[in-house]
């Protein structure tokens, strides 16, 4: 993937793990010039927009530069819920939500050195993630291939660790722990019967929550998202459960000369209205 130059000291590179930005949705990502116009008159979900939007500042601003930056999966919200359900992207033209991800990546790819991005949902990301495409290419993302500039499962080696992300991850859990331990012992037979590269740390996503833990021998994160609880989640697995498995936020990943390596956590408070006064 690359070395920094001589200058630069193993304790100073940062692997840098975001995920689930949903550019678009009202509940995520999406800068200010893409917002109708009247704010709250028109539209009540500014006041998450607002909120969502100090924190993606607040973190590009406060990000330590990044050697190797993955953004894995959900860049965009894509397609609004069936008619059944309320909508929840601002749009759903792909291209303007590739240029809200481009404006929003922007912010912080300064400070980082290369990077990948990974597919996640069909859903959200595109049936064809011709939009994933775009956005990588144009922000100057790591190629896949000759011709591909996204993928699925991101294998890679990066100051020593052996890495294996992707987007999606086992749901369903009422405890983060579960599905973690789940997954690194899967991995660990797949490996001893020879149908997975080996790695020391997997990467997974899509769930919303932040988990940092060790089991069987290898580092399992599943990384925050960049959007808050939807009236679709609320719906599907209860208010009370889907506010407490939801976090905002990054997760940094450093290993030093003595191979011991440290986590630098960017987790954002939930949004919380006001109580109202009766």
């Amino acid at each position: 993937i690359g070395q920094l130059t001589k200058e630069v000291a193993i304790s100073d590179k940062w692997l840098g793990l975001i995920s689930d930005l949903h550019c678009g949705s009202q509940y995520a990502l999406v800068p200010p010039k893409f917002r109708p116009q009247g704010g709250l008159l028109v539209m009540p979900a500014a006041t998450f927009l607002d909120y969502t939007w100090s924190c993606w500042t607040d973190f590009a601003k406060k990000c330590p530069s990044i050697d190797l930056l993955i953004v894995n999966g959900d860049l965009i919200e894509g397609e609004n819920p069936s008619r059944r359900d309320t909508m929840d992207a601002v749009t759903d033209n792909f291209l303007t939500q590739g240029k809200m991800a481009e404006e929003t990546l922007g912010l912080l790819l300064p400070k980082v050195k290369k990077w990948y991005l990974v597919r996640g949902t069909a859903y959200h990301d595109g049936k064809h993630f011709e939009t994933l495409e775009s956005v990588a290419k144009n922000l100057g993302a790591e190629q896949w291939s000759a011709h591909r500039y996204t993928g699925y499962v991101l294998e890679a080696k990066w100051n020593g660790l052996s890495i294996n992300a992707t987007h999606h991850q086992t749901t369903g859990a009422i405890y983060p722990g579960t599905l973690a331990s789940r997954t690194t012992l899967m991995a660990a037979a797949a490996e001893r019967l020879g149908k997975l590269v080996p790695a020391d740390l997997i990467i997974r996503s899509h769930v919303h929550f932040k988990f940092i833990g060790q089991s069987y021998g290898k580092w399992f994160i599943s990384t925050p998202a960049w959007k808050l609880v939807t009236p679709y989640a609320i719906k599907k697995i209860e208010q009370v459960r889907a506010t407490l498995l939801s976090d905002l936020g990054a997760i940094l990943v450093k290993k030093d000369d003595t191979n011991s390596i440290t986590f630098k956590e960017f987790v954002y408070e939930p949004f919380k209205a006001n109580i109202r006064l009766i």
